[in-house]
Order: structure tokens, then C-alpha cells, then sequence
């Protein structure tokens, strides 16, 4: 007796393959986007962060000198920007009266009246690596003087 045994073929068919395509897209159309605005955040976050540190050392600017901040980064009387042992600071970077950001994404500005009785510190995106990814909502952070801090809804 003679037995045919069909053998049956291996593989996936085009359809299977289309499906598994269309799954993959579809979890990357939701995935990408989500994971951009993480992205920004987390730059957002080291935006905020050095202006934090940097309103700090302003505070302590005036307490040493028990009358006004500093008017600009190179004061070289602004203890914790001139100082290589400064604890805090080690990875803001000063450039022209500027300071970039521990992972460089944002640009800080001191500005304020001449006499120095308030300041204003701004941080704007710097075009590194940041494409198309620049965080319009959120531009610029500011940190003032008496604590006010703008946009109120990224901080």
C-alpha cells in the first residue's frame, strides 16, 4: 500500500506578514510620540535644574555681599562660577557671559538692572542635537529674584 503524505509547507503567508507589519506600526505611531515628550522633559528638567543651582549661587552672592547679586556670569567675585572646586556646578559650562546647560540642550542668560537689585535668569533651547524637538511650550524658562518662576505649567 502505497501512503502520499502531503508535506505542508513552512513559512508565513504574505497576509501573516502584513498583519505582523500593521501591529508594528501601529505600536510605533503611539510609542514615538511618547517617547519624544519624554525626551523633552528630561532636557526641560536639566534646563530647570541649572537654573535652580544658578539662582542659588545668586542668593548666596548677595548674602556675601549683603546688598546686591551679580550682574553677570564673569563677576569674578561670583563664588561658585570662578571656583574649580565648586560643588554643584562642576558640569555647567560658562561661554560668553553664558552658561549651557549640564547637557548642553539649553543656553542660560543672567540679566537685571546695573545696580544689581534683582535678576532674571532665562534658558533658551540651543539648536544641539535637538531637531525638531524644541520645546515650544516651555520657551524660555525663567527664574526671578523673589522666586517667581515662568511658564507656571513647566515647572
Amino acid at each position: 500500500m502505497i501512503v502520499n503524505l502531503k508535506k505542508s509547507s513552512a513559512g508565513f503567508s504574505l497576509l501573516e506578514l502584513m498583519v505582523v507589519v500593521m501591529i508594528i506600526a501601529i505600536l510605533v505611531a503611539v510609542a514615538y510620540p511618547m517617547y519624544q515628550n519624554q525626551v523633552i522633559r528630561s532636557r526641560r528638567a536639566d534646563a530647570k535644574s541649572a537654573l535652580a543651582q544658578l539662582a542659588q549661587l545668586q542668593e548666596t552672592y548677595y548674602i556675601d555681599h549683603q546688598s546686591h547679586y551679580a550682574t553677570t556670569f564673569t563677576n569674578p567675585n561670583l563664588t561658585g562660577l570662578t571656583d574649580p572646586n565648586r560643588k554643584g556646578l562642576n558640569e555647567l559650562k560658562l561661554e560668553n557671559d553664558r552658561i549651557l546647560s549640564e547637557g548642553g540642550y539649553y543656553q542660560i542668560t543672567l540679566s537685571g538692572p546695573s545696580d544689581g537689585s534683582q535678576f532674571t535668569l532665562t534658558a533658551v533651547p540651543t539648536e544641539k542635537e535637538w531637531g525638531e524637538l524644541h520645546d515650544s511650550s516651555c520657551t524660555p524658562l525663567t527664574i526671578t529674584s523673589v522666586g517667581e518662576k515662568s511658564p507656571d505649567e513647566c515647572w
